[in-house]
């Protein structure tokens, strides 16, 4: 039971962070709905350190901003949310 609380606390303190700044991207008006959903699951990858949950995120964002009639917008911010996340894995701060 510990342990989940932990895991929540360490969720909601990464959401607090706004280490992930998706929703900060150009002027997401149109599709900001899908960057918030991307922020919380980044989020959930972060706490559950799970690299492939984190991929689902990014390619659920992805397909979201262009489901909204962003097609090019959306191949774009799929490309730098993916360099972001491996780039911090290399560097040893991973936000998966």
């Amino acid at each position: 039971m510990g342990d989940k609380v932990e895991r929540i606390k360490k969720w909601a303190k990464a959401i607090k962070s706004q280490d992930w700044k998706c929703s900060a991207w150009l002027s997401p008006d149109g599709y900001l709905s899908c960057c918030i959903a991307h922020d919380y699951g980044c989020a959930e990858a972060y706490v559950f350190e799970d690299k492939r949950l984190r991929k689902h995120y990014d390619q659920e964002l992805r397909r979201c901003v262009q489901r909204k009639g962003y097609k090019l917008t959306g191949w774009i911010m799929y490309a730098g949310v993916r360099l972001y996340s491996n780039f911090q894995r290399l560097l040893g701060k991973a936000q998966y």
